[in-house]
């Protein structure tokens, strides 16, 4: 029953191929700044182990890096 409040902050959201991309259209209503989308490889799950997970740790130090 929780119904989350937008914020006041940028949205990354690091998806997969293996959704069909309406399902994500709720986070773009999360904030009121800016939303983008980073593809990473895997599926839900897979995308958080080896070899997966390594692509989305440099994409995350990337964002991190960029946002200094």
């Amino acid at each position: 029953n929780y119904l989350a409040s937008p914020v006041n902050a940028p949205i990354v959201l690091f998806r997969t191929s293996s959704h069909e991309e309406s399902i994500f259209q709720e986070w773009r209503k999360l904030t009121h700044g800016e939303f983008s989308e980073t593809m990473v490889p895997g599926h839900t799950f897979s995308m958080l182990t080896p070899p997966h997970v390594d692509v989305l740790a440099e994409q995350v130090a990337e964002l991190l890096k960029s946002a200094r």
